[in-house]
């Protein structure tokens, strides 16, 4: 791992994150990986946490979750390895800002939005013993190949997360994602929060706005507040243009009524990630 990743050389950082550093690693025979090492505060020299997140990572088996590929380990040193995504994260192709790397087309999105909602309805359904969560769902955590299917990366085990080693570290800080009432009182996470995450991320590609952009008039709520107020005489004022055209309104309608379904205020309205599936297929 050392001699594929250059000894960890900072010119082979794909990212950076509270977890881990991800570095890209190559091999003789030209396979790509993606090495995400830990950061030690994480796992405090428990090798039994470390190597139970192992074996739940081994099990897990989606086409939209980052393929976990094996994982080395020392006492200075834990390391995992996943898949390499070629065309990187969602949010280098949504916002210019960031250097964007293209214009997603409507048909995109729509793909990306739906490979999101079976990955995450696999974690949340399929996949239950030990339950798994995001924690921190966002556009730089999902991934997309070298066709632009979406792969939601940094996925945990709820039960044996190496995040939960560190509570205070165990949900994410993406302002936005997040529904505030529940998290400010509340740090374990759910899978009704992980639901309101990907209402966000879905509202994010309609319009091409963060969630943390600043807002105009100061409306209350966000993004959220925004696509609320817009929905539904006034929804084309908040469209990303790069849509706009190209799309078929009906399906637009639809997507943002699931966007607004998904951040209800309230938990137990929101709808389960199968139940966004089905109406998904209507789309």
């Amino acid at each position: 791992i050392r001699s594929v990743t250059d000894n960890f050389n900072n010119n082979k950082i794909l990212g950076d994150g509270g977890l881990c550093t991800i570095y890209k690693g190559v091999f003789l025979n030209g396979k790509t990986v993606a090495v995400k090492r830990l950061r030690p505060e994480y796992y405090n020299d428990n090798n039994k946490i470390f190597d139970e997140e192992r074996r739940f990572l081994k099990a897990v088996n989606h086409p939209n979750i980052v393929k976990y590929l094996g994982a080395c380990s020392s006492p200075k040193l834990k390391v995992l390895v996943y898949e390499h995504m070629a065309n990187g994260t969602l949010d280098m192709h949504l916002h210019k800002e960031r250097g964007g790397l293209s214009s997603l087309s409507w048909s995109s999105r729509m793909n990306i939005a739906a490979g999101v909602a079976q990955g995450l309805a696999y974690l949340h359904g399929e996949w239950n013993e030990p339950q798994a969560m995001h924690c921190d769902l966002r556009g730089r955590s999902v991934l997309l190949d070298d066709k632009f299917n979406a792969h939601i990366s940094d996925i945990r085990s709820k039960n044996t997360s190496l995040a939960f080693t560190n509570p205070e570290k165990s949900i994410g800080t993406s302002t936005g994602y997040l529904p505030p009432a529940e998290y400010a009182t509340d740090i374990e996470p759910t899978t009704e929060g992980e639901v309101f995450s990907f209402g966000t991320l879905l509202m994010e590609l309609l319009t091409g706005t963060e969630p943390a952009a600043p807002v105009e008039n100061d409306v209350e709520g966000g993004l959220q507040g925004i696509m609320e107020q817009a929905f539904p005489d006034n929804l084309q004022s908040v469209l990303d243009p790069a849509i706009m055209g190209r799309a078929s309104y009906d399906q637009i309608v639809l997507c943002t009524k699931i966007a607004l379904e998904c951040t209800k205020a309230n938990p137990e309205e929101r709808p389960k990630m199968e139940d966004v599936l089905r109406m998904f297929e209507q789309a």
